[in-house]
């Protein structure tokens, strides 16, 4: 039984997973709401206080993620750079939440853009729905990260990615290779293989 605060509503359920509760380091000068985030517009200022811009995960915006922080910076930097006075009309955030789902095997995709209250509808698939195929998608960083991994492997200054399993526990048998290519574009020398474990009878068992 689970009683929940306030309100004492009391729910029966099976399993319960606890999370701890978000609290922000509020920044003396700047306005912040009870558990100490910062808010901000859409554009990424701060109220009541001029010129001030804040973006990420201290800000008031439910959810904390490397990607939507990308976002709110991007909007910050046209915001800012337009008030420089600098060509062009900063858009508002519009918050479009990506992710990657490591499988095992192939990865899946998702994405969804998180607008009113129920948010968007979500996608999903196993080609990268944004470009480049990055962890943090960003108009300006993921392009720069992309492009930095490309010129260290270009320079030799990034050691090629290799799991080596000459010696398998007894029992395992190497069953396939297969080569991926690099989110920067250049191919790796990193190697896959899966292993499955033998029977004790001498036949085989699959797992997925």
């Amino acid at each position: 039984m689970v009683s929940l605060q306030p309100g004492g509503e009391e729910l029966r359920c099976g399993r319960v997973v606890a999370l701890p509760a978000l609290a922000g380091r509020s920044v003396p000068g700047l306005p912040a709401d009870p558990d100490g985030f910062i808010p901000t517009d859409n554009f990424g200022r701060v109220p009541r206080v001029g010129e001030v811009y804040a973006a990420g995960d201290g800000t008031t915006f439910p959810v904390k993620q490397g990607g939507i922080a990308c976002q709110q910076a991007d909007v910050v930097a046209a915001a800012i750079a337009q008030r420089a006075g600098v060509p062009g009309e900063p858009q508002p955030f519009r918050p479009v939440l990506r992710g990657m789902l490591l499988t095992g095997t192939d990865p899946r995709y998702m994405r969804t853009e998180l607008s009113g209250r129920l948010g968007g509808e979500a996608e999903a698939g196993t080609h990268s729905l944004w470009w480049p195929p990055s962890k943090i998608a960003g108009d300006h960083l993921a392009p720069y990260l992309s492009r930095i991994d490309a010129e260290a492997l270009a320079a030799g200054g990034a050691k090629p990615l290799e799991l080596a399993l000459d010696r398998l526990p007894p029992g395992v048998r190497r069953r396939r290779s297969s080569s991926v290519t690099s989110t920067a574009g250049a191919s790796s020398s990193w190697t896959r293989r899966r292993a499955l474990p033998r029977s004790g009878r001498g036949g085989r068992k699959s797992h997925r």
